[in-house]
């Protein structure tokens, strides 16, 4: 693509084609939506699933049709699109089939490396340059893994479609800026289709895609990444480094719950709300709030990697590293959600020594805090190099050299006893270790600069900055953990504030209600009584064993503008309809106990059985 009037045609062709599919996407869902309740094709509440009402399935076939017929009609030329086209229409065919029978999870892996196979044969792949048995493995673990991770993602209502809505813009983006027309118009085509089913997505979520939508996707895009990757010739930086940070999310809750899943001890492939935004939502956000934070998360770091991809490789890599060191902290922040149940937390220290060692390794040895330090280095290093007048056309030295300032800088803080005792706050003990340690940094790097033959003045230079700035990014880091816990703790404190549902008659005079509540907090993992009580019918009284009671079910939505509550428990069989309706508005989570509760029951406090909130 040459001239400016090239530019500003493909510019047209995207946003036809995302006009397309959006149009297209708005009339495909409906109708999906209607057939799959026809014949009953919904998604029933699991234990084990977020969901907490029957959702119709198969809306990744309005996807999968907007999107395609979006990209046939605009893209000039659909040759390069071929081999994307057979892939996606395999491991769509696949993951409806298992939408319907649902397939063995050995069976979908097969499905997507011959998928992959089919890209490869395309002669798409990783511009690594070097030798295929480099660039050819990796490109189909990157296609396999984006997959099975955007897969993995379609764990809360709009989560994965507004990622992939995120990621597609990016990589729209990125293909233009390279030059690549049939990579741009299909990522526009997604973007839309995308966006016309978060309509029928988003809290309270109308349909889900299922896996034919969410594979599909996770296939297309990676592809994709992989296209505008190897059209911007960015080098070996960043030929892998954009398409991660443009994919960053589902890369990241992927490895994240793989990780907390193998350290307590359960199958990396058993379902459970433990992804990142089930545990946002564990810290007091709402579904809406967790959704729109990740999705904001995506586009900030995609926004960045974009704009260090239009530069060279050190901006590129100084910008990937900074985001790996930035979800590194989010994640050790998020791994002390607890949402596993306790008795099975210790089931597995006890009874699985290497989940034991595994969890040593991350906590008590910083092991995570160690990579997340060694991508600050990095950073720090290339920071310092361009700042202190080294030359972009010295690119590649400056990368070559990277390893030796970055196992100096771990060597500098090991030394200085940063990774010493298991730290919950930064203390100025702590920051006199890390001017230690990166003092001990900066001199490494003056050492190599000098050993590499630049001259003595600008290796001064560079050393002094790679520690200043070292020195900020660890004090940086540390602060981050340090407020995001802060944060955490009302969070906390905001999801333990709970509402009580209950029929009036329920709560007479003959009922022992303190007994019913010390049930309640136990059955559903309440640590405090309710902040009150909304019953079904009004009641004379203003307080039920010194818990307030705040309305009834007319009234619950103002009761909810007015406290700040972070679950609903209903177990006034007659209101649940209602209730789970209002809470769904208001974007509380709302829990139904699994059955009601007769009235000589409470006489005992014995109640419902059910889950836990």
């Amino acid at each position: 693509m040459t001239g400016g009037t090239t530019g500003d045609t493909l510019s047209r062709q995207m946003l036809l084609a995302f006009g397309i599919a959006f149009a297209l996407g708005v009339v495909a869902v409906p109708v999906v939506i209607a057939l799959a309740r026809r014949i009953g094709f919904v998604a029933k509440p699991r234990a084990d699933r977020w969901s907490s009402r029957p959702t119709a399935l198969m809306g990744g076939i309005g996807i999968f049709i907007a999107a395609c017929v979006a990209t046939a009609f605009t893209a000039p030329d659909l040759r390069p699109l071929h081999g994307l086209g057979a892939a996606a229409l395999i491991i769509f065919a696949v993951g409806l089939a298992d939408d319907v029978v649902h397939m063995r999870p050995q069976y979908k892996l097969l499905a997507q490396v011959v998928a992959g196979c089919v890209i490869l044969a395309s002669n798409i792949h990783f511009g690594l340059g070097g030798s295929p048995y480099l660039t050819l493995p990796l490109t189909l673990l990157f296609i396999v893994g984006i997959t099975n991770a955007m897969n993995l993602l379609d764990n809360m209502d709009g989560l994965a479609a507004g990622v992939s809505l995120v990621s597609a813009l990016v990589l729209g983006a990125g293909a233009f800026f390279a030059h690549n027309a049939p990579a741009a118009i299909a990522s526009g085509s997604i973007a839309g289709a995308c966006l016309a089913f978060l309509i029928f997505n988003f809290h309270p979520a109308r349909v889900f895609m299922g896996d034919c939508g969410s594979m599909f996707l996770g296939l297309v895009l990676a592809v994709l990444a992989v296209q505008t990757s190897d059209s911007a010739t960015t080098g070996l930086a960043g030929a892998v480094l954009f398409p991660s940070i443009a994919l960053a999310i589902p890369i990241f809750d992927t490895v994240f719950v793989t990780v907390m899943r193998k350290i307590n001890g359960r199958s990396i492939s058993q379902g459970g709300c433990d992804h990142t935004s089930h545990r946002l939502v564990k810290l007091g956000l709402s579904e809406p709030q967790a959704v729109m934070l990740l999705c904001g998360t995506s586009l900030v770091v995609g926004v960045f990697g974009l704009a260090a991809m239009r530069y060279q490789a050190p901006y590129l890599a100084i910008v990937g590293s900074l985001a790996g060191a930035s979800l590194l902290v989010f994640g050790r922040f998020l791994a002390q959600v607890e949402v596993y149940p306790v008795s099975e937390a210790l089931l597995a220290f006890t009874s699985r020594p290497g989940a034991v060692l595994a969890a040593q390794r991350l906590y008590k040895r910083h092991t995570g805090t160690a990579l997340m330090d060694t991508l600050l280095a990095f950073a720090a290093y290339l920071l310092a190099s361009l700042i202190g007048g080294a030359s972009l056309a010295n690119s590649q030295t400056l990368l070559a050299l990277a390893p030796w300032a970055v196992i100096g800088a771990a060597a500098g803080l090991g030394i200085a006893g940063v990774y010493k005792g298991v730290w919950h706050h930064l203390s100025m003990h702590d920051v006199a270790r890390f001017a230690f340690g990166t003092a001990l940094a900066g001199m490494t790097v003056f050492a190599v600069l000098v050993v590499a033959g630049h001259g003595a003045i600008m290796s001064v230079r560079i050393g002094i900055l790679d520690a200043g700035i070292l020195m900020a990014l660890l004090v940086v880091a540390r602060g981050l953990y340090r407020g995001l816990t802060l944060v955490g703790r009302t969070g906390t404190a905001l999801q333990n504030r709970w509402l009580l549902v209950a029929s009036a008659d329920a709560l007479g005079p003959e009922a022992n209600v303190d007994g019913l509540l010390k049930d309640l907090q136990q059955r559903y993992g309440r640590k405090t009584a309710p902040a009150g009580i909304v019953t079904s019918s009004a009641l004379s009284s203003a307080r039920v064993d010194g818990v307030p009671l705040l309305g009834t079910v007319e009234t619950l939505e103002s009761v909810l503008c007015e406290v700040e509550a972070g679950a609903v428990l209903v177990t006034a069989v007659e209101a649940q309809a209602t209730v789970e309706e209002t809470c769904r508005r208001r974007g509380v989570r709302c829990i139904v106990a699994a059955d009601s509760v007769p009235q000589e029951h409470l006489t005992t406090g014995v109640a419902a059985s059910g889950g836990t909130l």
